[in-house]
């Protein structure tokens, strides 16, 4: 065997060594935590069944476009499948939304509803929170189209070369392509305006709801 054969074959052997203790440490948090996590889970299940509340949101990732790893996947798909279960058997309809990492991109979602079998588990589309990731929101929605089972609508303008949530309709987004797409794919399902700064919320969400539904009624939702 030649030296580099040798260094090559070293090299691998490290990396596939530190992939394993990667995914022990993975398994380790998610045994440790995870009927924590599942027992606050269903508690939020349990309350809106009593309220008779229909869905119950929940974010996977904060706002950052971060490397994911592979094997993080099938942890989602094992998390949301079993909370799934437990809200179908209740009526509850489980909305993930787009956030950031694992989420913040279409193809990224694509993949994790893909291992998600409970029919009870969806997605909640939200355009602004894909283009704070640098995300084209449309191109996105074609990718999670299948699932989209709720949506959250706000904007995004750029201040000082950072993107910055706004009232919809004060942004930049092009909305009448993606509400036609929407549409399109035969969703009937909630339109939820979304404002998230706190100085001026009640006129914020005013403005936010007259211009959702000026667009809406292009296509005669309202």
């Amino acid at each position: 065997m030649s030296v580099e054969n040798c260094r090559y074959g070293k090299a691998k052997g490290k990396r596939q060594e530190a992939r394993v203790k990667r995914v022990w440490a993975i398994l380790h948090f998610f045994t440790q935590f995870g009927f924590i996590v599942f027992t606050y889970l269903e508690r939020f299940v349990d309350s809106a069944e009593k309220l008779g509340a229909k869905f119950v949101r929940l974010l996977s990732g904060d706002h950052r476009n971060d490397y994911i790893l592979p094997d993080v996947f099938p942890l989602l798909h094992y998390a949301f499948n079993k909370i799934g279960d437990y809200a179908e058997e209740r009526g509850i309809q489980i909305t993930i939304e787009n956030h950031g990492g694992p989420t913040a991109t279409g193809q990224r979602v694509a993949r994790m509803m893909e291992g998600i079998k409970s029919p009870a588990v969806g997605i909640n589309y939200d355009p602004a929170n894909f283009l704070n990731q640098g995300t084209d929101p449309l191109m996105a929605l074609r990718y999670i189209l299948p699932w989209v089972n709720y949506s959250h609508w706000k904007d995004v303008q750029w201040v000082n070369g950072s993107p910055q949530f706004c009232a919809f309709g004060e942004g930049e987004i092009v909305w009448e392509p993606i509400i036609k797409e929407l549409l399109n794919a035969g969703y009937q399902g909630y339109w939820v305006v979304e404002y998230e700064e706190t100085s001026d919320v009640e006129q914020g969400t005013k403005e936010s709801l007259n211009n959702l539904s000026q667009v809406l009624q292009k296509f005669a939702v309202v």
